[in-house]
């Protein structure tokens, strides 16, 4: 018993240590930013460390930029594929199945693998399109004033790994 208390205490120790040391500075796959001087500047693998700004430019040339020179950034989360893809799928199973309930209201009528084939290949167009559609289309977080919002606070790294620690060695 004594040695599970022993056990559960370390690791209820260790494991705030183990936490703490996963902070990371912010990483961005693509990313704009408008300069205050006006430029825009379009970007990917961007990283913030310590107040800058680094990434390339969509023609893999490194750029760098300190934040409190960058009015606003705009980081992308990602593409409208799925919810594209849901609504139009859902479009095409409309589509179909008012198709087949007018045909089977009229003279003509309509066979059980028609209308499956029917229903399953305007339903497949509408995904199809919408995930193309959608994937070209951005959404974007914006952040203003990224210099006073993305700095990485010196509170929060731990002592021993803040190299402005007064227990520094060597001072």
């Amino acid at each position: 018993m004594k040695f599970r208390m022993r056990c559960l205490s370390l690791v209820l120790f260790l494991l705030p240590q183990f936490l703490i040391c996963q902070i990371s500075a912010p990483t961005y796959s693509d990313f704009i930013i408008i300069l205050k001087s006006g430029e825009r500047i379009e970007g990917r693998n961007g990283v913030v460390k310590s107040s800058q700004l680094t990434g390339q430019t969509l023609t893999n040339s490194p750029l760098s930029y300190p934040l409190k020179d960058i009015q606003t950034l705009y980081i992308s989360t990602g593409t409208k594929a799925g919810s594209m893809a849901l609504v139009c799928g859902a479009v095409g199973l409309a589509t179909s199945l008012l198709a087949i309930l007018e045909a089977n209201t009229s003279d003509v009528g309509v066979d059980g693998k028609k209308a499956t084939a029917l229903t399953l290949g305007l339903t497949g167009a509408g995904i199809l399109i919408g995930a193309v559609v959608g994937s070209s289309m951005h959404t974007w977080q914006t952040i203003e004033n990224p210099d006073s919002t993305l700095k990485l606070s010196e509170s929060a790294i731990p002592q021993q790994f803040n190299d402005n620690s007064p227990n520094k060695k060597g001072d």
